[in-house]
């Protein structure tokens, strides 16, 4: 499209042509007729040649790209007035707002604070200077300043001559360091010199009468190589010589006029190195040549139309190239070149996000690595000039979106797009851009997604609807045809050919060949086409396609079908190969998603996946992963190699390069060139000149590989810098201190013990792209290996550490994978607690010698007392040893006295049945009485014997508890009478039947009652009440009380009076002394009827003992029930030793083992296993031994017998053999056996053997004891032991209301004897028979306690028990808690 816009030179006419790739030509137009602009179609002319002149830069070849930072990203205010670069790499704005330091990530701010003396004197920056010896100078509004960088604090000079302090307070425009390091600084009100040495200040002025205050408005300095300093000032330039201070005045107007206000404005003064004969004036009125020699001058403005400068207003003047000047204007950018006085402008396009942010553009400066800042009036743009090579061609002025997805060059140079929008064709000789869409008629789509030019030069195009080509009569698309062909042609996305010049492209189900027909003319004139079927030989889903398709030179077709794996297309053997991804392979391809596919000239096949980049290996038939960058592994688009067979890759929004040989990535950020869009997938091409194209959207980039190599060969990358160090987001400074042993300094930060959550920023300050950074980071003491971070996470972050000592090493690499070779090293310093500083380990040490003082003390306190509680325990123990054998030899007197007392009581009572006179009767009775009292007394010793060896028992019987102790009251009726004691019998129940064992009860009444006569004066009271009462868990009781109104208890007694051989202090009235064990057999006796005896008393005031029996209509054969056919069992089974059966033939062997055992052991033998199994019947042993190889039945029959059996198929079988060979070894653990040694064995090896099996079966107990009571139904029945157990429980279960449930019915139900029943279970559990009754019964009543709505009587009787207080007694020894207690903790109602 042609559009003619006029200009303002009179004689000619120039033209702009701009096309769709956003270029510009001008063309010189003399003949046309002149047209003035005016109104609406001025505006619009204004807004077109804004677009056009703005993108020219890609058709003059300057390209430059900007990318933009605003207030938005942190700075401090839009206007930016000047810019540097500090000896770091920090680049600083000033700007009317603020200081700001820029590290790539984030702005500092610094204004000026008025309770901070080292602040920043004013807000509003006007000018900066970074001078030789790396001092940064600030001119602003009120003062000069210079910046402490170790500090990060401003100060002011005060030269010694200064007196009225006018640095401090003049507004400064200008700083310039001249060659003797002086600085001269331009202000409103002249020009000062400061001689930083001496500390002295002189003021400079154009005109001392100040009658043109223009003359004195500083704007601009330059010293020459003569050192000739040229001041630009608000009314012309002046030549100052600083030496004898004699100055020159030029006057650089365009227009000169007497009558005008002067507008002789110059702004900034430049030079070139190597030509010093010419300034470059930046004006008010435009660029201005300036020559020295003769003072004449030459002006570039915007009133001449052949410079194409955009604003005569020139703010600042940067070198740009050899010949290139580039100016900041209020106008735009120009990029002038010095050679043909012709300038390029750009200006800001709100629609294109690459221009530059605005068009009054206050300072330029270019950084340590070439990048060109721009600071505005609305932010601060650069252009990286290092991307030069880099050719970003934008597609633009069409109504939708342009994806290019496929690339493509012809002969003619001519740049092909595959788009959605149809087939794009640029001409890069005229800068025309067409646009094809296909033929609708024949069914077509403009739907395009594959573009490829042919070795003849014939244009192929792939689209949803079918396979197109270039048309050259028509010079138009087509579509491909085939005649009389049933063959669909849709959806085509790959197109390669073959070295006999056939086109392969996808189809539904698999590869089509097509061989093109050319006539005479050359030109395609018909189609003939094969088809090769693959997707449905290895897909079942019919969605499945191939993503992507390349042919290599080899003769064979590569391809990638959805998920299923890589294949290639053999064409010579017709054969297809597939290769897919195998875990257990690391050769196998990487994964079979497969994204793209290409090859070198020699034939190495590269294939991209969506785990990365890998090799095929054509003669070991397998793949190789390509070592790539992790940060792009995951992200390839595409993939071609370049003409040295370097692999170049696009990954979203970034161009990789991989050296082959260097096995180096070099990685190129696009992020802000493509508008934070990405490349596209399978659209990169390298045509014959070794260009490279890679499509995206509204875009492509294009290049020449070799020159983006060598533009970057010579990177140089600084350390990386730490920025920042935040502690809970508040920023904390750091400082440098010396580091030992080198001439050099280190950062070092020093923080408190709860400022142990750190972030550590970090930058690179390299600008060009800082997202693309990397980083390497380890902190000394908490990482072990480095950690690697990218630049869009430049920091570090630590929590929670421990005070000490910490070293922070930093290392960083730019976008193109150059490494700083330096590494940055920061100390970080973390005070302890004061409770862990030295001071208050010295106080802790004092405290603990006092403490140990202290402890010394008391641990010879507690010697001495250990010492005293010993010598107590030795008498006490021997006390204990005299009373255990006074106890032994009354016990053993007590057998020889029952006799003797026996042949004493029967003539006596045979004598007062026969003598009835009244004195022989008396002394009969004594004699009686006597003779009891010693039978008592031995009885008593006897049944305390008994409690001691824990034998006692209860024989209980129903009979009436009231009229039983009224008979034992009554025998005491004649002693009372004679002592005349009031003697009293009192009961709340005239009868009371229950179960008590008589004699027992007799003896706790015979004792209390002799206890209270004993120490009960003569005209006492005694009384012996009953009382029958019911306690909280609703159980009755039966309360049996003995008072008198002796002598009393003391406080102190009450705790001992039941404790065995203790013995009141105070003497007896009857003058007879006690045993001592009176009444520890009343408690004993008591307890054993799960009762409960106390006393109340107070000194000198009586006692009263109290018995309290719980009331039972049934017989407690507490220890009868258990042990009516255990006790007879235990007495023949139990033995202190474990019982070893050795069955050895060989005598000799066998003597060995019994007198290696029999210490330990007790030991029976037999000859073989027959004799083995007859002495089992007699004996059950706890383990066997046996022999392999014996007579009759050998060990491995004897084990498969023991094992068999249920009733011994829980005895530990270890047999000993001579044969080594695995099949005996086999052989023997499949019969059973638990162990197999082998002989010659170790006598040791055998103990042990023997001893951890004998632990494992009590274990065996234990596991059977745990989960013997779950429901029948729910044990898991693995062995012959868990179904014995089983049966057993299952039995019990059946007949668990069954209160005459007992040994007997289970050995008729089990089928089996008392003794092996008793054996087995004893040998399992650990429990005798009537044990394991009850623990189930127990066990039962639980569960219904927890999940039943039945009352505990209900439960009691439900579960074989007929006494409430024994069941409660029962389940309380079990669970610890009462039937109640339980109910409430575990009741799930």
């Amino acid at each position: 499209m042609l559009r003619t816009f006029p200009m303002k030179n009179r004689n000619k006419k120039y033209t702009y042509i701009c096309n769709n790739n956003l270029s510009v030509q001008y063309a010189d137009m003399t003949n046309e007729q002149h047209i003035r602009p005016t109104g609406k179609f001025k505006k619009l002319l204004i807004i077109i040649l804004t677009v056009c002149i703005s993108h020219s830069a890609f058709a003059s070849g300057s390209n430059m790209i900007f990318e933009s930072i605003s207030i938005e990203k942190g700075l401090s205010s839009r206007t930016v007035y000047c810019i540097t670069q500090d000896a770091s790499g920090y680049l600083w704005f000033g700007t009317d707002d603020g200081l700001n330091r820029y590290d790539g990530y984030s702005f500092k701010v610094f204004k000026q604070d008025p309770n901070e003396s080292s602040s920043i004197s004013n807000s509003f920056i006007n000018c900066c200077l970074r001078t030789r010896d790396n001092t940064l100078w600030f001119g602003t509004n009120k003062g000069l300043n210079s910046y402490n960088p170790v500090t990060e604090t401003f100060s002011t000079p005060q030269p010694e001559n200064d007196l009225h302090k006018e640095l401090a307070t003049q507004r400064i425009r200008v700083i310039y360091e001249d060659k003797s390091g002086h600085l001269w600084i331009g202000t409103q009100n002249g020009l000062f010199k400061y001689d930083r040495k001496a500390n002295k200040m002189e003021v400079f002025l154009f005109q001392q009468q100040r009658k043109n205050i223009y003359l004195n408005i500083i704007r601009s300095i330059y010293e020459d190589e003569d050192g000739m300093l040229w001041v630009g000032t608000f009314d012309g330039l002046f030549r100052l010589n600083p030496q004898t201070k004699a100055y020159k005045h030029y006057i650089v107007k365009k227009h000169p006029s007497s009558d005008e206000m002067p507008n002789n404005l110059v702004m900034y003064i430049y030079s070139f190195d190597e030509d010093d004969q010419y300034l470059w004036l930046g004006t008010e009125t435009g660029l201005c040549q300036f020559n020295k020699n003769d003072g004449s001058f030459e002006i570039f403005n915007s009133d001449d139309n052949k410079t194409g400068i955009t604003n005569s207003a020139i703010k600042n003047i940067v070198q740009l190239g050899r010949d290139q000047l580039l100016l900041g204007t209020d106008g735009g950018l120009n990029l002038f070149n010095v050679v043909t006085k012709k300038a390029t402008g750009f200006l800001h396009n709100k629609q294109n996000n690459l221009s530059i942010c605005d068009n009054i553009i206050w300072s330029i400066y270019k950084d340590a690595s070439g990048i060109i800042w721009f600071g505005t009036s609305n932010g601060i743009s650069k252009s990286n000039t290092r991307r030069k090579k880099f050719n970003i061609n934008t597609l633009a002025d069409f109504q939708h979106e342009i994806i290019v997805n496929s690339l493509a060059t012809d002969d003619k140079k001519q740049v092909w797009l595959a788009t959605y929008n149809g087939v794009f064709c640029i001409n890069p000789a005229n800068n025309k851009t067409s646009q094809y869409l296909l033929d609708t008629n024949s069914g077509s789509s403009k739907y395009s997604k594959k573009i490829f030019i042919d070795k003849k030069g014939n244009i192929w195009g792939g689209t949803n609807n079918g396979l197109f080509y270039w048309d050259r009569k028509s010079n138009g698309l087509k579509k491909v045809i085939i005649k009389e062909s049933p063959l669909l042609l849709k959806y085509i996305f790959g197109i390669t050919e073959d070295e006999n010049g056939n086109i392969w492209t996808n189809v539904n189900n698999g590869l089509c060949r097509i061989t093109p027909t050319f006539n005479a003319a050359g030109q395609l004139s018909d189609f003939s086409y094969e088809v090769v079927s693959i997707i449905d030989q290895v897909s079942h889903n019919q969605n499945n396609e191939i993503s992507c398709l390349h042919g290599d030179n080899n003769q064979k077709i590569w391809f990638g079908i959805t998920n299923e794996g890589l294949f290639n297309y053999d064409i010579r053997h017709r054969k297809i190969n597939r290769f897919r991804f195998d875990p257990r392979d690391k050769n196998s391809i990487n994964s079979n998603s497969i994204i793209n596919i290409f090859s070198d000239h020699r034939g190495k096949v590269y294939v991209i996946t969506d785990r990365g980049l890998c090799l095929y290996n054509a003669q070991k038939n397998n793949f190789t992963q390509v070592d790539l960058d992790n940060f792009y592994r995951n992200s390839l688009h595409n993939g071609i190699v370049d003409q040295q067979d370097n692999i170049w890759l696009s990954s979203f929004q970034n161009l990789l390069y991989y050296d082959v040989k260097k096995q180096k990535t070099i990685s190129f950020d696009f992020s802000h060139e493509l508008r934070n869009k990405g490349f596209v997938s399978n659209s990169i091409f390298r045509n014959k000149d070794g260009m490279i194209f890679v499509g995206s959207y509204d875009r492509y980039v294009s290049f020449y590989p070799q020159e983006i190599v060598s533009s970057i060969a010579d990177s140089v990358v600084k350390p990386a810098m730490i920025t920042a160090i935040k502690v809970f987001d508040n920023d904390i400074k750091w400082i440098k201190v010396p580091e030992e042993d080198r001439n050099e300094q280190v950062e070092e930060v020093v923080l408190e013990y709860n400022q142990n959550f750190i972030r550590i920023h970090f930058s690179l300050l390299e600008f060009s792209a800082p997202t693309s950074n990397k980083y390497s980071y380890m902190l000394e003491g908490v990482d072990k290996n480095w950690n690697t971070t990218s630049g869009m996470q430049n920091f570090a972050s630590y929590s929670n550490l421990e005070p000490g000592d910490y070293t922070f090493y930093l290392r960083g690499t730019n976008p193109d994978g150059f490494t700083s070779m330096e590494v940055t090293k920061m100390n970080i310093i973390i005070y302890p607690p004061w409770w862990k500083s030295w001071w208050a380990y010295v106080i802790y040490a004092l405290l603990i010698l006092v403490l140990l003082f202290y402890i010394l003390r008391i641990v010879r306190s507690r010697i001495l007392l250990a010492q005293q509680l010993k010598q107590e325990k030795t008498e006490r123990e021997k006390n204990e040893e005299i009373n255990t054998i006074k106890l032994r030899f009354f016990t053993n007197i007590s057998h020889e006295f029952r006799t003797p007392l026996t042949l004493i009581l029967g003539p006596i009572e045979t004598l007062m049945e026969q003598i009835h006179e009244p004195k022989f009767q008396e002394q009969f009775s004594i004699m009686k009485s006597n003779a009891e009292r010693l039978l008592r007394l031995i009885n008593q010793i006897m049944d305390f014997r008994k409690i001691e060896n824990k034998k006692m028992e209860l024989n209980t019987s129903s009979m009436d508890i009231v009229s039983f102790v009224k008979s034992i009251y009554n025998m005491f009726n004649d002693h009372a009478i004679k002592r005349n004691i009031e003697f009293v019998f009192d009961s709340s129940c005239s009868q009371c039947i229950m179960s008590f064992d008589n004699d027992k009860i007799e003896k706790v009444m015979f004792n209390l009652l002799s206890n209270a006569f004993k120490f009960t004066a003569d005209q006492g009271c005694i009384t012996v009440s009953l009382d029958r009462k019911t306690n909280k868990e609703g159980d009755e009781l039966i309360e049996i009380a003995v008072s008198d109104n002796g002598v009393g208890v003391t406080d102190s007694e009450k705790e001992l009076i039941f404790e065995r051989f203790h013995q009141s202090k105070k003497k007896s009235i009857e003058g007879v002394e006690g045993t001592g064990i009176g009444l520890t057999l009343c408690k004993e006796f008591v307890e054993l009827h799960n009762g409960k005896i106390y006393v109340k008393s107070n000194n000198g005031q009586g006692s009263v003992f109290v018995v309290l029996l719980p009331i039972i209509d049934e017989q407690i054969n507490t220890v009868e029930d258990e042990s009516i056919a255990d006790e007879e069992l235990v007495g023949q089974i139990e033995t202190e030793k474990k019982k070893v059966l050795i069955v050895e033939d060989n005598a000799e062997m066998r003597n060995y083992l019994r007198m290696s055992l029999e210490d330990t052991y007790e030991v029976s033998e037999a000859t073989d296993g027959t004799e083995g199994m007859n002495a089992i019947q007699q004996s059950m042993p706890d383990i066997i031994v046996s022999d392999l190889m014996m007579p009759n039945m050998n060990g491995l029959e004897f084990c498969n017998k023991i094992k068999s059996n249920m009733v011994t198929s829980h005895i530990p079988f270890i047999i000993l053999t001579a044969k080594v060979n695995e099949e005996t070894t086999y052989e023997g653990f499949s019969y059973g056996a638990d162990d197999y040694i082998t002989k010659p064995f170790s006598m040791r090896l055998l103990q042990i053997r023997i001893a951890k099996l004998i632990e494992k079966n009590q274990k065996l107990q234990e596991h059977f004891r745990l989960g013997m009571l779950s429901e029948p139904q729910n044990l898991v029945v693995e062995s012959s032991n868990e179904k014995f157990i089983y049966l057993l429980v299952k039995i019990i279960d059946e007949n668990i209301d069954n209160f005459d449930l007992n040994i007997e019915l289970l050995c008729q139900k089990m089928n089996i004897t008392h003794q092996q029943i008793y054996r087995k279970l004893k040998a399992l559990t650990g429990q005798t028979v009537n044990e394991f009754i009850r623990s189930v019964r127990l066990k039962r009543a639980a569960q219904l306690l927890s999940d039943s709505d039945m009352n505990i009587s209900e439960i009691m009787y439900s579960v074989g028990f007929s006494n409430r207080s024994y069941f409660s007694k029962c389940f309380a020894e079990e669970y610890e808690l009462t039937p109640k207690e339980y109910r409430a903790k575990n009741s799930v109602k």
